[in-house]
């Protein structure tokens, strides 16, 4: 007579659905499976079986891939919202360990998010609204681009004004305080006689022209006017709908809840550079950030050694690591959420 325990190993019931892929090789699918038991992942739901049922699956061992995937996909499924720009997927699995990856500990499991390439990358110029916020109140536009820059230091990878001035420093300027400095260091770099020689050769991008069509606070904004100054001076509803859209990150991002750090969040903690993003931001459609981001996507492109992923997080599994990703995960959507009304706002769509 069988006993009691071995009546208690239902299989998956087939109604869970399945938002998440899980690449693991099968040696690492069994302490993903413990780790989310441990985190209270792995439901008595998951674990019902199918009325009707062949006693042979009925009294099967359950399938711990398909435990994994059912309890990642309903937690996933859980965190998402309606969202109007953003559409990520997430992929379980063990990132290559061979040239320099091979110091990476193979018990680690690497939780990634994909944009979902079905939908078109959200593209926004933020010339035009931001400088009617600029031209209504000095520093109101610069203030609220100010937010917008806070918040993207929380969210996953995006091509925007700010990595584009990070590539442009060691990629076109290489590291030259001034554009006299780089135009020096490149005539005699080249082997030239002139400065204008190195300017004829057009394939110097220099401060001036980088910045030509944009204020230099764009790639540095701040709060340069109080919240009080901005509420005092706005005079219509898109302008206190933008001041609502801060006020809920500002919110959110300090409050005692808001736990991540802006180094958690990104493709940088993997040893390989992204060529993909949440989002576009440009100032002005082709314009030379556009132009410096294509330049470094090229680069990493031709280089061979990189990711298409847009977050990418390493854990050795425990119930305590799938606790802490699954509470980070969802403030970033939190944040995402709030950042989209913003993008609403202040975006122009291209």
């Amino acid at each position: 007579m069988m006993g009691p325990g071995l009546l208690a190993m239902p299989t998956l019931h087939a109604g869970i659905p399945s938002a998440v892929r899980l690449r693991e090789p099968n040696s690492l699918v069994a302490p993903l499976a413990i780790a989310l038991l441990q985190a209270n992942q792995i439901t008595a739901a998951m674990l019902k079986s199918r009325p009707n049922a062949p006693l042979v699956k009925v009294f099967a061992e359950p399938d711990e891939r398909a435990l994994a995937v059912a309890a990642l996909s309903t937690w996933w499924t859980s965190i998402q919202y309606c969202s109007k720009f953003f559409s990520w997927g997430l992929h379980v699995q063990q990132l290559p360990e061979d040239g320099y990856h091979r110091h990476l500990d193979e018990s680690t499991i690497w939780f990634c998010m994909t944009r979902n390439t079905d939908i078109q990358m959200p593209r926004f110029a933020l010339e035009p609204r931001i400088t009617a916020l600029e031209q209504h109140l000095a520093g109101f536009g610069q203030t609220v681009l100010a937010v917008l820059f806070d918040a993207t230091m929380y969210l996953p990878n995006a091509l925007d004004p700010w990595r584009a001035v990070s590539a442009a420093q060691w990629m076109h300027w290489h590291d030259c305080q001034t554009d006299e400095e780089l135009l020096e260091d490149q005539r005699e770099e080249r082997g030239y006689e002139t400065i204008q020689q190195v300017i004829d050769d057009g394939d110097i991008l220099t401060r001036a022209e980088f910045y030509g069509d944009m204020p230099r606070w764009v790639t540095s904004p701040a709060r340069v006017v109080s919240r009080g100054e901005i509420v005092a001076a706005a005079s219509n509803s898109f302008q206190h709908d933008v001041i609502a859209a801060c006020d809920a990150i500002s919110a959110l991002v300090n409050s005692p809840e808001f736990t991540i750090r802006p180094h958690e969040v990104g493709a940088h903690n993997y040893p390989a550079d992204s060529v993909d993003g949440c989002m576009v931001l440009l100032w002005r459609d082709n314009d030379q950030i556009s132009r410096v981001l294509d330049d470094e996507l090229n680069m990493h492109g031709e280089a061979g050694d990189y990711t298409e992923f847009i977050d990418i997080h390493g854990m050795v599994p425990s119930g305590a690591a799938i606790k802490k990703y699954q509470s980070r995960t969802r403030q970033v959507m939190q944040l995402a959420q709030l950042t989209e009304r913003l993008l609403e706002l202040i975006g122009e769509p291209i």
